[in-house]
């Protein structure tokens, strides 16, 4: 066993997408490299030998450390306990990233679990880390957090602690920007800013003590994305703060020092529609950033229901969305609009009152919407709300978290829940409308040419239903999925060219 040997592990999940690097782990990793330690980053995507090989490499290290989402929950699990039944407590097995976060009396209670690091983890694993090899037990903490680190003290990101790094670098995005992409697309996802001061009631920020904005100086920004377009030879960056434009002052510094180091590379982020307006997120710093190499904004509509978005409180208007929707299109910005139907509460017209707002904004070029039945974030104060009313079920323990059923209640878009009186309905739009989209399957992702144009007609049959409401006799949704995953399989472009 090496003394300063550290082993981290991203599960995989119940779904098999892996489109993005961990970046939790790797900023955990970068942290503790920092600091001397040797770092190695494992993810379980396809490997039918992942636990003998995950056992073997444990046998060298002094301590493993293990992220999840809830997604990712059930194999991690089953992973914590292979080495446990391997090395008994003899190997202190760390366990971080939104599940902990989000549930850390449960891991706290666990056989399966040393110790628990939510909220920021560079501060907490490297504090765990060195209270292990000085023998010391943390005063009988398991469950550790520390305080918020300083973002402008973390090193650049070792995006390279990942073996396979290059196979994300060139890996497709699904985004609609990529369609009109010229040459190849090397990309990488970089965090600027952590936490986001609004107060949705489906959001996990709020409860997981992630309301305050914490950001690095632009100047910072700008010197990392120089190190890292360099390092990598990127030509694309997806910036994935929780809210990259509250101090939109910042936004524009980063850019302006972009222009002045002449750095060249397409970005995109996420904007809440009500930052849209004069003196904020205006035509004037649209036109700005589009110069400055931004293709493609996602913006989190959620509903056309004013109805629905006051029980979200989500504090926007759907005609906020379409002002933001139209000044994108203006400066030839891809949008992403994401929207959730059925939360607890939501009635049939809310229902088609937000597929009508749909179809009105899909009249713009360029305009993608993503639309999901409501799942409910574990923690988030709608889902509170039904466990109290007695309509949801949560594990009461770690372990609980195994059944994949359950797993899926909280993270599949597509399996009805107990509250829900319109699935029907519900699950039907939220299926055309993002088939119109090309939700599943872009031009650019399939490689056979006939595929490329069956796809175009189910699509087209989608935009028919979605402009008329016609959702009944949906025989077109069984063959498409069918044809789906034929595709994914068969002719969907997996890395890069």
């Amino acid at each position: 066993m090496s003394e300063r040997y550290v082993l981290l592990v991203r599960p995989a999940n119940v779904y098999g997408v892996y489109n993005y690097p961990p970046l939790g782990l790797i900023l955990i990793g970068t942290a503790l490299a920092e600091e001397g330690y040797k770092i190695e980053i494992m993810t379980h995507e396809d490997e039918s030998s992942f636990e003998s090989d995950l056992v073997k490499k444990a046998r060298g290290a002094f301590a493993v450390g293990i992220t999840a989402t809830t997604a990712e929950i059930q194999d991690g699990i089953r992973l914590a306990r292979a080495l446990r039944n391997s090395f008994d407590r003899k190997l202190p097995l760390i366990w971080g990233g939104w599940h902990t976060t989000l549930f850390p009396e449960q891991m706290g209670v666990s056989m399966l679990v040393d110790y628990a690091v939510t909220g920021d983890g560079e501060s907490s694993a490297l504090l765990v880390a060195q209270h292990i090899l000085q023998g010391d037990d943390l005063s009988g903490m398991k469950v550790v957090r520390s305080p918020n680190c300083d973002l402008d003290k973390l090193a650049l990101p070792r995006y390279d602690l990942l073996a396979n790094i290059e196979s994300y670098i060139t890996r497709p995005l699904t985004d609609k920007f990529q369609e009109y992409y010229q040459g190849a697309l090397r990309w990488l996802p970089y965090e600027s800013s952590r936490g986001c001061p609004h107060d949705c009631a489906f959001c996990i920020n709020v409860v997981a003590d992630n309301r305050k904005y914490r950001c690095k100086d632009a100047q910072k920004v700008a010197m990392e994305l120089s190190g890292l377009v360099s390092k990598y030879d990127l030509t694309h960056v997806k910036f994935i703060d929780d809210n990259f434009f509250v101090q939109v002052d910042r936004v524009r510094q980063i850019f302006e020092e972009r222009a002045r180091l002449g750095l060249r590379f397409t970005w995109d982020a996420e904007c809440r529609v009500d930052y849209f307006r004069d003196g904020f997120v205006d035509e004037k710093l649209l036109r700005f950033l589009k110069r400055q190499g931004l293709v493609q904004l996602t913006l989190g509509v959620e509903s056309g229901s004013v109805a629905s978005l006051e029980r979200m409180r989500k504090g926007i208007h759907p005609e906020q969305a379409e002002n933001a929707v139209e000044l994108c299109v203006k400066q030839d910005i891809v949008t992403r609009c994401s929207f959730i139907l059925d939360i607890p509460g939501d009635t049939r017209e809310d229902i088609l009152e937000t597929t009508r707002f749909i179809n009105q904004i899909r009249r713009f070029p360029k305009v993608v919407c993503g639309v999901h039945t409501y799942r409910p974030y574990p923690r988030s104060k709608l889902c509170e709300d039904l466990i109290r009313q007695g309509l949801f079920y949560q594990p009461s323990t770690l372990e609980g978290w195994e059944n994949e059923s359950c797993v899926r209640q909280y993270t599949d878009t597509t399996v009805e829940r107990t509250w829900q009186t319109n699935f029907r309905l519900s699950s039907r739009v939220s299926f055309y409308q993002s088939l119109e989209s090309a939700f599943w399957l872009k031009a650019h992702q399939l490689t056979n040419p006939v595929a490329r144009l069956v796809n175009q007609i189910f699509i087209a049959l989608a935009r028919f239903r979605n402009r008329n409401q016609i959702y009944a006799f949906p025989l077109d949704r069984g063959l498409y999925i069918l044809f789906r995953d034929y595709c994914t399989r068969r002719c969907v472009r997996h890395r890069g060219t």
